[in-house]
This record gives C-alpha cells, structure tokens and sequence, in this order.
C-alpha cells in the first residue's frame, strides 16, 4: 500500500483553525485521529477538512508553504499556527513554482470554498458578540473622557464629525471570502488583528491583500 499527501485545515467550532500538511498510508478521509501538530497547547480542534491531495510529499510541502504565506498563519489571528512553513528542506521543489496559474492552491476555487464553508461554522455567536461589545462600551472615541462633560462647541464638531464618518462605508472581504461592511475601519481593524494602514491600501488597490484579506 502506497502512501497518501494531502493539506488540511483542522479547526475548533467557533475558534480557530490550523493549516498543516500530512502524509499517511490510509485514505486522506480515513485519516480522523489526525488534528495537526500544532504547539499551541490551548488549540482544541474537533473537525478536519482535506484541502487538496497530491501525488508526493513535495507537492503537499509546496502547497503547505504557499497556503501559509497566503493566510500569513504565523501572525493572523484567526490562525493557531505559531509559525510559517517557509523551507521546504531537502526537497527540490519550490513554491514559487505553484504560484502561476491554477496551481496556487490559495487561489483555488475549491480550496478557498472549503476554508470558506469551514469558517462559516466558527463565525462567532450571538451571546459572543453582544458580551464583545459590551464590554467595548464607552472605550471608542472617547480617550479617558468617558465621566466627563464636553463643551457644546465640541459636542458639536463630534456630531459633525460622526454624520461625516457615517457616509463612508467600508467593504473588505476576509480569507475565507466572507465579506464585511463597517463604518469604522480602524475600529474594525483594532477588534481583527489588521493594521489600518495596510488595510486602505488593500482597499485602495495597493496592495493585493493584507492577512488574506482583500477588496470586496
């Protein structure tokens, strides 16, 4: 019996998820047990999607780096990968040879759909949310202001200032293509683990993506 290679996307019901890659003798689906070999001892995947398989453990190396870059996994949040698999070692592959065409699995349609669908199910609760934003109650815009008075001249240029803040809608989509509508970008990008400025020049055209987020 020949061996299998395949890249996976292991994750936690409303948590986050793992990108890895993995060689095994039985079916890739057959293959449950396997969650990854994640160091982040708080990760607690429960669920497992095979991404794509591949023919040696060169390919599924390639994919696993490109997929990693991609996703920048080592530092986005919605990622328990401590770190990037950047090397592929003794191999001679490497994975600037996936990037061109449909051999970018980051690209592919059924990879993206995959990770797409499995980020559907870890979207955050309704009880979540509302505990989240009580909790940031009185902490945006008011800067240490929030038991004191404001003259009416500023109460004034705040609420000029909120009608002017409140005509510019901002649309970004995420990495698993799920699209988001906020009036406060740099609030929205605080509460994401995104950097402000990156995120208008993906916006604006710039930059093609910043965490495998791009312009909706």
């Amino acid at each position: 019996m020949g061996k299998y290679f395949y890249t996976y996307y292991s994750y936690e019901e409303f948590g986050r998820g793992y990108i890895g890659k993995r060689e095994c003798e039985c079916l890739p689906e057959e293959d449950i047990n396997y969650l990854g070999s994640f160091k982040d001892k708080t990760f607690k995947p429960t669920q497992k999607i095979i991404l794509e398989i591949f023919d040696s453990v060169e390919e599924a190396l390639g994919a696993e780096c490109i997929l990693h870059d991609f996703y920048e996994v080592d530092i986005n949040p919605h990622f328990a990968n401590k770190a990037r698999q950047t090397s592929t070692k003794f191999y001679y592959i490497t994975p600037k040879e996936f990037i061109s065409g449909d051999k970018n699995p980051a690209k592919r349609p059924e990879v993206r759909q995959k990770l797409k669908e499995a980020r559907n199910k870890r979207i955050t609760t309704d009880e979540t949310k509302k505990k989240m934003s009580e909790a940031h109650k009185g902490k945006t815009g008011t800067y240490g202001m929030k038991d004191k008075e404001h003259s009416e001249e500023t109460k004034k240029r705040m609420r000029e200032n909120r009608v002017n803040r409140n005509n510019k809608i901002w649309k970004i989509k995420d990495p698993f293509d799920i699209i988001h509508v906020t009036d406060n970008l740099k609030y929205f990008c605080e509460q994401n683990n995104l950097t402000d400025s990156a995120i208008h020049h993906v916006i604006s055209g710039k930059r093609n993506h910043h965490k495998g987020w791009t312009r909706a």
